[in-house]
């Protein structure tokens, strides 16, 4: 069987029989291994620590090109990261926070990609022996570890993204 790398985070996967996920720019043999990870995540803990981080990591690392609603993932993605990592809004909180802070807001710029996305895959969320990372503060350290590098190589977009959730005033003037 052979291997190819994935289109949005360069993992090489046993290529897969199956269309390219549409909301993602990931190969099949990549959509798949997420989700696993999802899967198992949401089987094994009930409220893991680590939230949306894989969601929002595999969403930033896998974008799509193309119009509105690619940008506007892209966006979300990328605000609701700068929330759980920058402004460390607890996971419970997330959900709402999210919403206040894309309140009103709708058609994001497209913005340019990064060089890279990250060292770090959706494989972060395995182990060596290819099982998913049973323990749940591995699972969360792994998790965190994924998304600080999907969010460190959008360095260049932080400023702009702290802006949008500054205008959102979720967290009042003096932030």
């Amino acid at each position: 069987m052979s291997s190819s790398p994935c289109p949005g985070c360069g993992l090489i996967l046993p290529e897969r029989d199956a269309p390219p996920p549409p909301e993602h720019g990931a190969s099949p043999a990549c959509f798949s291994l997420y989700g696993r990870a999802l899967e198992f995540e949401s089987r094994r803990f009930a409220q893991p620590p680590a939230g949306r981080l894989l969601l929002d990591a595999y969403g930033a690392q896998h974008p799509l090109d193309g119009g509105r609603m690619a940008r506007d993932n892209l966006a979300v993605h990328l605000i609701a990261l700068h929330l759980a990592l920058v402004r460390r809004v607890p996971a419970d909180a997330m959900p709402s926070t999210l919403r206040r802070a894309l309140r009103g807001r709708r058609d994001f710029p497209a913005l340019p990609r990064p060089a890279s996305f990250g060292a770090l895959t959706v494989a972060a969320m395995f182990g060596p022996d290819g099982a998913p990372i049973d323990d749940i503060d591995a699972h969360t350290d792994a998790a965190r570890a994924w998304a600080e590098g999907v969010w460190g190589a959008w360095a260049e977009q932080h400023a702009l993204v702290a802006r949008w959730v500054k205008e959102s005033g979720v967290f009042g003037d003096d932030d």
